[in-house]
Formats: structure tokens, C-alpha cells, sequence
């Protein structure tokens, strides 16, 4: 488990989640420095920033499921429907 490979993966890993946390700071340095923006607008970008992210992951883990299980809805909606009325 503690080979070569797991700690070339753990470093990957940290870099890119250290680039992604310093991206967002030099985001949240950008916005506060500005001085054209109001504060409303600045709290409007900030929490964009949290909320964009989060719709993105939503949208595109439900396209993959479609995409992958999209064919099999039918199948399990049918069964469903089916257990329901036997039951009754």
C-alpha cells in the first residue's frame, strides 16, 4: 500500500487540489481589490464563485447518468409499475 505509485499519487493529488484552493484565493484577492465593483457586487461574485461549482457537478453527474443509464430507465419504471399492481 505505501509503494512508489500511492505516494506519486498522494503528491498529484495535493498539487492539484493546493492549484485549485490558490486559484480561488488569488479569485477572492482579485474581486476585493477592485474598485469599480460595489459591495454587493463583490458578495454577488463570491458567492457565485461557491455556487457555480457545486450546479456544475450537479448537471454533470446527472448527463453521465443519463448517458450511461439512460437506456435502462424505461426498464425500471416498467418494473415498478408492475410491482405496484400486483401488490394491489
Amino acid at each position: 500500500m505505501n509503494d512508489l505509485g500511492d505516494v506519486l499519487w498522494a503528491m498529484i493529488y495535493f498539487y492539484f487540489v493546493f492549484m485549485v484552493i490558490w486559484i480561488f484565493i488569488q479569485v477572492f484577492a482579485d474581486i476585493f481589490h477592485r474598485r469599480d465593483l460595489s459591495g454587493g457586487w463583490k458578495a454577488i461574485w463570491i458567492l457565485a464563485l461557491f455556487i457555480i461549482p457545486f450546479f456544475g457537478a450537479i448537471i454533470s453527474g446527472a448527463f453521465a447518468f443519463l448517458i450511461l443509464y439512460g437506456g435502462l430507465i424505461g426498464l425500471y419504471v416498467g418494473t415498478r409499475e408492475d410491482n405496484v399492481e400486483e401488490a394491489c
